[in-house]
């Protein structure tokens, strides 16, 4: 029974954070209790490939995404668990579909959503995290990284060329 009061709670909680949940630009999931999908808002619907059916199925977080954050244990479950909140950056993880799958960096965060029954024993009725694909940032750093070290060989190599043409101008 009071799994059902907790689903209520989280549904209305849904409803009157909808606007901002749909409005954000980074991808946003809040999962329930048993870190199921109970909404996505477009951003978390493109990037994980999900269909309406895995909304309507109670399609599992971690089902949709492997991350290697949750190697040794699951981050999502422990934040539900200990009503607490997460943060990490670039950190690997794998889109799979049916048709592919998809290697990534994201920046993932987690906050659990407070239960409003203060008198419950449960603390949580769930959690949003979001999701930012980091991959495109760790590519563009490594040419960087790549373009900085060519342009200092190039200076080493322009210092070493003057200063023979400077000891060649000095012999007769």
């Amino acid at each position: 029974m009071s799994e059902k009061i907790h689903e209520t709670h989280l549904a209305q909680w849904i409803r009157l954070a909808e606007p901002v949940l749909s409005g954000a630009l980074d991808a946003v999931a809040v999962v329930d209790l048993r870190n199921q999908l109970a909404y996505a808002n477009p951003s978390m619907k493109t990037l994980l490939k999900l269909r309406p059916s895995h909304l309507a199925g109670k399609k599992k977080f971690c089902d949709c995404i492997t991350l290697s954050i949750c190697a040794k244990k699951c981050q999502i479950e422990e934040l539900i668990q200990t009503a607490t909140a997460f943060r990490f950056d670039e950190s690997p993880a794998v889109i799979s579909s049916k048709a592919d799958s998809t290697k990534l960096r994201v920046n993932i965060r987690g906050v659990a959503v407070p239960n409003p029954d203060t008198k419950s024993s449960t603390k949580t009725i769930g959690a949003v995290i979001t999701l930012r694909d980091t991959s495109a940032d760790v590519l563009v750093q490594a040419k960087y990284h790549k373009l900085a070290e060519l342009l200092k060989e190039r200076d080493e190599t322009i210092a070493e060329l003057r200063r023979l043409n400077a000891v060649l101008r000095r012999k007769p």
